[in-house]
């Protein structure tokens, strides 16, 4: 069973990193994929992730989307898209 206190905390840290980081889109997103809580069983702290990861999202010019995702590795890809689906979800 996870910390789901350690885990807030990390995603509060990267929510700092990830908004120092919006002047430059492509780093923001990937450090918003860094360390997925996979390990938590609350929504909360899922969707404070999710949160994190579309902050960084919408911060991409549209022009610039298909450079941003060709630019990630196939395993943040994916989790991108779990991001994605998850959101359609609600």
């Amino acid at each position: 069973m996870a910390d789901e206190g350690a885990l807030k905390n990390a995603i509060a840290a990267r929510e700092k990193t990830v908004a120092s980081l919006l002047s430059n889109p492509p780093a923001a997103l990937k450090a918003a994929l860094e360390d997925p809580p996979y390990s938590s069983t609350s929504d909360d702290t899922r969707r404070m992730s999710a949160k994190v990861v579309v902050k960084a999202l919408v911060a991409v010019p549209e022009k610039d989307i298909s450079t941003v995702l060709s630019g990630l590795s196939g395993a943040e890809q994916d989790l991108l898209m779990k991001y994605i689906y998850r959101g359609l979800e609600t």
